[in-house]
């Protein structure tokens, strides 16, 4: 009867083996077929040199607390890397219409996102690495790190 169960087992790791290669196979296939017609698209997409750009008409804003904000206008920006260019993550390179937004010039601090999590109750961030010396990225001037998605989006709103 054990032996049975072992064989079945042995079946079972072989079928799952066999199915995560296939998988692979299929993955490889459809990586290749991605970046094919990343590269095809963006042969289309216009390439831009941002150091002829004029920035000295930008609209800035300064907010109760002292950040200074500059304006985007709507538009298109091309997001990603052109073929051969950065990571396969970065591909393919696409043509994104925007609202216009403002953004901040500097990066949110970690003085000022304490304030946020102190107003709003919002959980520390999570930070995996520096256990020891943690306080060589948390210190007040340097820029919040380990701060999810929904974490940004609420100290956005706030």
């Amino acid at each position: 009867m054990k032996e049975k169960y072992l064989y079945a087992a042995v079946a079972l790791i072989f079928l799952s083996f066999l199915l995560m290669v296939l998988s692979l196979g299929f993955q490889k296939i459809i990586g290749g077929r991605l970046h094919r017609e990343g590269r095809r698209v963006s042969k289309g997409i216009p390439q831009f040199d941002l150091s002829k750009q004029d920035f000295s008409s930008v609209k800035t804003l300064t907010t109760t607390d002292g950040t200074v904000m500059d304006f985007i206008p709507a538009g298109i920006f091309i997001r990603g890397s052109r073929p051969g260019e950065g990571d396969a993550d970065e591909m393919p390179q696409a043509a994104i219409y925007l609202s216009a937004f403002y953004i901040d010039q500097f990066e949110t601090t970690n003085d000022r996102y304490e304030q946020f999590m102190k107003a709003t109750k919002f959980p520390k961030p999570f930070i995996p690495f520096f256990e020891d010396e943690i306080t060589k990225i948390t210190a007040a001037p340097l820029p919040a790190v380990g701060v999810s998605w929904d974490a940004a989006v609420a100290y956005c709103k706030w």
